[in-house]
């Protein structure tokens, strides 16, 4: 009988018992795997003397995984440039005593710069295959640094294998010059979590009024994700209809105050609501709540708060970057909108998904085929694959 594959996964985008939501989306996939093969995660907290942090256990448990926390050491400002380096000298240690422990047939990492780079640094030093997921702003984003886009290379180009969790992320990977094998492998959702609830109902938890059309976005980086446009094409629409209400999810410390002041600043303080970041319980609830949900981003990888907004049984406007077509195939689901940052098209994209009427049925039925164990499956095939060469 084979025995059973041993990973190591090394990823800072992973929850902690002071931080439920950061990173999640690696948390649901590698929870899954780990019911496939064994698992153990080391997620680094970034760390700097003069910077105040929340304790965070060295070691806890995460629903079925055994994860451990070291300090990584992390400048700020333009030594972030150093990152890689850090990561791993932070994580290797720890790396070691593990392998000695459980001698893993392979190193699973997410996110190609700190963490692919360190771990592709670990990777050579424990002598392992390395699996290197990119998800989004590690290819989109960080690779304007030229140090950074040097390393990032040379990390896919060592990996065993690049998983991308879309084609338009891996031809982007590409064009900036990586040289690696490629295989692609969405995210998936959590249908029994996110799943259709009464609206009203939804709304009077929430302390929503019922009788007026409300669209919901879910996000942490607001200039990304175009929330400062999303506000701009909720005063075009307000012009014509007072009957609308904006919800926006989530916290980001640079631009939070800003957004505020710009629904402040355009009079629609009483039509557009920030909640500041919520938990997965209550964004089910605001989900609910919502008639459309909307997504305006500049660059995505696979937003996860799509899928979870389509398990809902909800219709969807976004842009059509990146992953987001793969992901709304189809009219039956939303709206596209083939330029980021256009106010109009937005304004009017929006005001034609409120009235229209939207088959929620068929909405969540697609949804509930893209699931998180079939993400896991794939990706554990990936693991045997990398494991028998």
């Amino acid at each position: 009988m084979r025995k059973k594959i041993s990973v190591l996964t090394i990823t800072s985008l992973f929850p902690n018992s002071k931080d439920a939501m950061h990173g999640i989306f690696v948390k649901e996939r590698m929870s899954r795997v780990a019911k496939l093969c064994n698992v153990k995660v080391i997620a680094p907290i970034p760390w700097f003397p003069l910077v105040r942090q929340t304790k965070v256990p060295f070691r806890e448990k995460i629903e079925n995984l055994e994860v451990y926390h070291p300090k990584f050491f992390s400048f700020p400002g333009i030594f972030k440039s150093l990152d890689g380096l850090f990561f791993y000298l932070s994580t290797s240690n720890l790396a070691k005593k593990l392998n000695q422990k459980y001698d893993f047939d392979l190193i699973d990492t997410h996110f190609a710069y700190p963490d692919g780079v360190g771990s592709v640094f670990l990777a050579k030093m424990l002598k392992k295959p390395v699996a290197l997921t990119i998800r989004g702003s590690d290819i989109t984003a960080l690779p304007k640094s030229l140090f950074r886009r040097i390393q990032i290379r040379w990390a896919l180009k060592n990996s065993d294998q690049v998983i991308s969790v879309c084609g338009a992320l891996k031809d982007e990977a590409k064009n900036q010059g990586a040289s690696a094998d490629f295989v692609i492998i969405p995210n998936g959702v959590d249908s029994k979590k996110f799943k259709p609830i009464d609206k009203f109902f939804a709304r009077k938890k929430l302390n929503l009024p019922w009788d007026k059309k409300i669209v919901v976005a879910v996000g942490e980086n607001f200039k990304c994700k175009g929330f400062f446009e999303l506000v701009k094409s909720f005063e075009v629409m307000a012009k014509t209809n007072n009957n609308l209400i904006l919800v926006i999810v989530g916290f980001d410390k640079k631009s939070f105050k800003k957004l505020n002041r710009l629904v402040e600043e355009l009079n629609l303080s009483s039509s557009v609501l920030l909640t500041g970041r919520k938990a997965h319980n209550e964004v089910l609830l605001y989900l609910n709540a919502c008639d459309v949900y909307c997504l305006p981003s500049y660059r995505e990888g696979w937003p996860n708060s799509v899928m979870e907004a389509l398990s809902c049984g909800k219709p969807v406007v976004a842009t059509s970057v990146f992953g987001i077509p793969d992901i709304i195939k189809s009219p039956v689901y939303g709206i596209l909108i083939d330029k980021p940052g256009d106010i109009d098209k937005l304004a009017s994209a929006l005001k034609t998904a409120l009235n229209k009427e939207w088959n929620s049925k068929k909405i969540r039925a697609y949804a509930k085929t893209m699931t998180w164990e079939k993400t896991a499956k794939q990706v554990y095939e990936v693991f045997q694959e990398i494991a028998k060469r």
